[in-house]
């Protein structure tokens, strides 16, 4: 339930503010799923730092598909997709574990009001700004695989690299946007 002084949004109300380019959407949505879809993640990846970067990287792509989202985007569900996705891509593409898809979680269908408003426009200019502070090569592997849509295995061939260090670099970049947006929030 929502308090007296903060408003309730639902899926439709977050759709407008992300189509108004208005970063309340995507704080609203990150305050109130962040934790559930961490450790969604983590029974999937038994990994703390991959599954805290997994639902990082989710949250930024989120951002940056937020004009192609429809009128009945229902978030929940949808940031419960995507970080599956995700962190089975992940495990996949590393090899790091082996998984049996029974011991998956299922994605949860049912619809969490959002009660929690933060008050900060200017998450997408710092996101940007963090992006741009990184060394260069780590600046251009985030970019090739967060604005390109590259897999490592592509963002490797085309830099004459290996794969371990893109996943290397990538840990690394997400990790410091995550420490950054901890101090911004």
């Amino acid at each position: 339930m929502a308090s007296q002084n903060q408003p309730l949004y639902g899926d439709q109300d977050l759709l407008d503010l992300f189509w108004k380019d208005d970063r309340r959407g995507l704080e609203i949505l990150f305050k109130s799923h962040y934790q559930g879809l961490y450790q969604f993640v983590f029974i999937i990846t038994r990994n703390k730092p991959l599954a805290e970067d997994i639902v990082q990287e989710v949250f930024i792509n989120l951002w940056g598909v937020r004009h192609n989202l429809q009128r009945n985007t229902r978030f929940k569900p949808y940031l419960y997709r995507a970080c599956k996705n995700l962190a089975l891509n992940k495990l996949k593409s590393a090899h790091r574990i082996q998984f049996n898809s029974d011991e998956i979680p299922e994605i949860p269908d049912n619809q969490a009001s959002i009660t929690e408003i933060l008050a900060n426009q200017q998450l997408e200019q710092y996101l940007h700004e963090v992006v741009k502070a990184l060394p260069p090569k780590r600046q251009l592997i985030f970019q090739l695989s967060r604005f390109q849509q590259m897999s490592y295995r592509e963002i490797a061939d085309h830099l004459d690299i290996s794969v371990k260090t893109v996943e290397n670099q990538m840990s690394a970049a997400l990790r410091t946007i995550r420490k950054q947006l901890e101090k911004f929030l």
